[in-house]
């Protein structure tokens, strides 16, 4: 039987290249949340949430969302370097809503990056 989660190669666990990505990366912000973003040779993405979430149940389930999200639909993102940062709003919107959301948020980024490349 084979696996369906995220290989742990595609997985940004580091601290340091949170803030890497946070501090000196490119962001589109949607309605449900927030993808920073750096680009690179491969595809990794690391997943929070907002502290205006309120408990740590909550932020933890956001996050499980849009891990969830973010591997049924990774192909619709270039290569690069991710974190996505759940707002509060995620919990106010269905399953499909949330892909909807993050199809449109692929959408602009690999627009931007099509732009990068053919002007520079």
């Amino acid at each position: 039987m084979r696996k369906e989660g995220l290989p742990r190669r595609e997985i940004l666990k580091r601290g340091k290249d949170f803030n890497h990505i946070l501090r000196e990366g490119l962001w589109e912000k949607g309605e449900y949340f927030v993808i920073y973003y750096t680009w690179a040779d491969d595809r990794k993405a690391g997943f929070a949430a907002s502290r205006k979430i309120d408990t740590k149940v909550k932020r933890n389930r956001a996050k499980r969302l849009m891990r969830e999200i973010y591997r049924k639909n990774r192909d619709l993102l270039p290569e690069g370097h991710y974190v996505f940062m759940a707002l509060p709003q995620i919990f106010d919107a269905d399953f499909e809503e949330l892909i909807r959301s993050f199809e449109s948020l692929a959408e602009r980024i690999r627009k931007r990056k099509e732009n990068e490349k053919n002007s520079g």
